[in-house]
């Protein structure tokens, strides 16, 4: 989604280096070489001055390597964790573990994608008007094979890097010429957001920050054949909407994805921070994470660069939390 997470999972790479150091001695020392790191991997990055307000979320990022991950092959089942890589898909990673996390959700999945086990390959007919069963999306081992050695996608479950894949060929696919390459109005509608996205980045300056660039809220379509609800934190009615959604939430049947935009505190906007907090825990700006469970008024969230760690907030931290965030659902049953 944006390439702030993926910073984040590079930037976990050299803070298990400064922690694994001794504590009391070398963290002071180190942290210069930290934010130095920071800084390197993107300029417009930088950590929070205060080092000391970084350690805990530094701690959480320690037992989370990407490296260190081990891979599952593939079984045709979304069953594994995966830990995001650096296109920054923690969108797509979010909506497949808040599918993977519902009834319904795993069979809307199990529709969408086959394993052939004696070829090492994936077949992929996504639910949209460009599919009719005969003209599957076809990914090889050999290919996620290429692609998890490029670090440039997750690493986990080889189902689930198969499917960026997937999902990246079907956009290439489609790529800028939505007239001539897509048979499906709403595909048309996402792919317009997302070159608008890519052209107001480049007119800025900016990087281009991959396939999924400002689509996050649309994914689900591609696996349910429905258009998400879209509720933005920052519409009074909107929030009163998300409210409801997680008042009723059913794990059986929902979807539910939560998109933390904190815009005035990235570099690129004036702050100096790619964390925010939420609660009592420090969170990445710019992240998207899934709804796992909502019990009475605490809300459970997991995100795909520490997939292992659970954030629980309460229904109000979450839903007035700093930043231009969004909640996008879907009631599968209805």
């Amino acid at each position: 989604m944006f390439s702030l997470s993926s910073i984040g999972a590079n930037v976990a790479s050299k803070i298990e280096n400064v922690l694994s150091k001794d504590k009391t001695a070398s963290l002071k020392s180190d942290k210069a070489s930290l934010f130095n790191f920071a800084k390197n991997e993107n300029s417009s990055v930088e950590l929070d001055s205060n080092f000391d307000e970084f350690i805990p979320r530094a701690e959480k990022y320690k037992a989370a390597s990407w490296d260190k991950t081990e891979r599952a092959a593939g079984n045709g089942v979304y069953d594994v964790d995966s830990r995001q890589g650096n296109i920054g898909d923690c969108g797509l990673l979010s909506t497949l573990r808040a599918l993977r996390n519902s009834e319904a959700g795993q069979k809307a999945l199990s529709e969408v994608m086959s394993y052939d086990a004696e070829n090492g390959s994936w077949s992929f007919n996504f639910k949209t008007k460009d599919f009719d069963g005969t003209n599957p999306i076809v990914v090889t081992k050999a290919e996620v094979d290429e692609a998890v050695a490029a670090k440039r996608i997750s690493k986990g479950d080889d189902d689930v890097s198969a499917t960026e894949l997937a999902v990246e060929k079907y956009f290439m696919q489609i790529g800028k010429d939505t007239e001539n390459n897509t048979k499906d109005k709403t595909m048309k509608q996402i792919a317009d957001i997302q070159n608008r996205a890519r052209d107001k980045r480049a007119a800025a300056g900016m990087e281009d920050r991959g396939y999924l660039d400002g689509i996050s809220p649309y994914i689900g379509y591609l696996f349910t054949g429905k258009v998400p609800e879209l509720m933005k934190a920052t519409d009074e009615s909107m929030k009163q909407r998300a409210q409801e959604f997680l008042t009723n939430f059913d794990a059986a049947t929902d979807m539910l994805v939560f998109s933390q935009i904190n815009s005035a505190g990235v570099a690129e906007s004036g702050g100096d921070s790619i964390y925010t907090m939420i609660g009592d825990d420090q969170v990445l700006q710019n992240h998207a994470y899934t709804v796992c469970g909502v019990d009475g008024n605490n809300v459970t969230l997991r995100e795909s660069n520490n997939p292992a760690a659970t954030i629980v907030v309460t229904m109000d931290e979450l839903l007035n939390c700093a930043g231009k965030n969004s909640f996008y659902g879907l009631d599968l049953a209805a």
